[in-house]
């Protein structure tokens, strides 16, 4: 047996999140980057499902995944983590990264490095913020971030 274990790719876009192992010829999953949110209401209840990703205590619900996002719920609203291309809200960005690994690669996050495409207009200030989440939260192993346009032209030239 090999001590070696693959690599992780996370394409977290506008639109669609995709990940999957470095090697493989198509993402391990593909779903919209859009996610559901419920916040607790005024008397602290709030509507409590099983496909639900509790967020921090007493914070918000987030539905993730098509499934997930496309039952209707009271007092539901479609958010997105990114503007921009760039991440906005680290809340929400976390939870799909948390329901990517539990749900999807169902691997520990610390066996796997990391490779991430970020937009080209990324700010330092965001890079040095997501790189701190991957080894401090989730404890990968190694991480790099690459232009999306640097990876456009690696498949490109795997597929010509």
């Amino acid at each position: 047996f090999s001590d070696e274990v693959g690599a992780l790719v996370f394409d977290i876009g506008s639109y669609t999140v995709r990940a999957g192992y470095a090697g493989e010829d198509c993402p391990k999953v593909d779903f919209p980057t859009a996610i559901g949110m419920v916040v607790e209401r005024d008397d602290g209840s709030t509507l409590m499902e099983i496909d639900g990703d509790k967020g921090k205590q007493g914070g918000p619900t987030y539905y993730i995944d098509t499934n997930a996002l496309r039952v209707p719920r009271e007092n539901m609203e479609a958010i997105s983590p990114l503007k921009n291309g760039m991440v906005e809200d680290w809340d929400s960005f976390q939870a799909i990264l948390d329901h990517t690994y539990k749900m999807h690669v169902k691997s520990e996050a610390s066996l796997h490095p990391v490779l991430m495409s970020e937009a080209p207009w990324n700010t330092r200030a965001k890079r040095e913020k997501l790189t701190e989440l991957m080894f401090e939260h989730y404890n990968i192993p190694a991480f790099f971030l690459c232009k999306t346009a640097v990876l456009t032209a690696f498949i490109d030239h795997l597929l010509h």
